[in-house]
């Protein structure tokens, strides 16, 4: 316990200055916190930006194998069809050789 005044004024002081120093102390490590942080954010939007672009690029890949593919199936169709038409095109050739 303070004897006077001026021991109460004296440890009064050094309570302030510790309190001062401490939120000086958590003032820039809260500063350097927030600084990391948005460069995080910063740092995760981008990676964002890059994700969306590649999502982006496969979209069109994926649109232009599907129309690939399309035209593959056209084309599968009617070589079937030509095969088909020219099996039973010879099938009629022999039945029609083989009555006379």
């Amino acid at each position: 316990m303070p004897k006077n005044h001026t021991d109460l004024i004296d440890e009064l002081t050094k309570r302030v200055e510790a309190n001062t120093l401490t939120i000086e102390s958590l003032s820039t490590s809260h500063n350097l916190s927030t600084r990391n942080t948005e460069a995080g954010i910063a740092d995760l939007k981008a990676m964002v930006k890059e994700i969306q672009t590649i999502l982006n690029k496969q979209g069109e890949r994926t649109a232009t194998l599907e129309s690939k593919c399309v035209t593959l199936e056209k084309h599968t169709d009617r070589t079937w069809q030509v095969w088909l038409a020219l099996g039973a095109a010879i099938v009629a050739l022999l039945v029609a050789f083989l009555k006379k």
